[in-house]
């Protein structure tokens, strides 16, 4: 199978290249494809006619987003409506990666796919606006939501991942509250 990898630079990309080890992967970062040039997409697609396009291209920086809502939208919903009409278009299944910031955390219990979103942020609405793009306009697709990363990539990239930092923070955690370096946890 032939499969097209947005955001190959990417800590979640890196560990969807070490699954699909059998298939014959494409993997494009940013600099290689902007997803939110229509025109590039759809170009690109064609002539890769894969069978499948993972996308893990995403404005993913929650603090940031609130700042930069334009951006957000682009990528997370545009960009996203991008690949998933060029996806239809040549009929290849989408796999696109979300997160659960389209809920709002309040309902008590954990959440199901046919929970109402409900997203507080604005990464959370740009997220919904690229599902329901998704949704709208791919004709196979699947849609994941996941509340964080914490693969084998993380460990290789210089944020490294969420296990990890917490892992650091209690290992130069002192009784008095601050790092071994007399920097306050936060």
């Amino acid at each position: 199978m032939r499969i097209l990898l947005t955001g190959a630079e990417g800590q979640l990309a890196g560990d969807v290249r070490r699954v699909f080890t059998q298939d014959e992967i494409v993997a494009v970062s940013h600099a290689e494809l902007d997803i939110c040039d229509a025109v590039a997409v759809q170009t690109l697609m064609d002539r890769l006619r894969p069978d499948c396009m993972i996308n893990t291209a995403a404005f993913n920086r929650v603090d940031d987003c609130e700042a930069e809502r334009e951006k957000a939208f682009a990528v997370n919903a545009e960009g996203v409506l991008n690949l998933a009409r060029a996806a239809e278009r040549i009929g290849a299944v989408l796999v696109h990666f979300s997160t659960n910031y389209v809920f709002d955390g309040a309902k008590g219990s954990p959440y199901v796919e046919t929970d109402p979103p409900a997203p507080l942020s604005v990464y959370g609405m740009s997220k919904l606006a690229g599902e329901r793009a998704v949704q709208q306009y791919a004709g196979k697709y699947f849609l994941v939501r996941t509340c964080g990363l914490y693969g084998l990539a993380g460990r290789s990239s210089r944020r490294g991942n969420f296990v990890e930092r917490m892992l650091t923070l209690a290992l130069n955690r002192t009784s008095s509250g601050t790092t071994s370096h007399g920097k306050p946890i936060q």
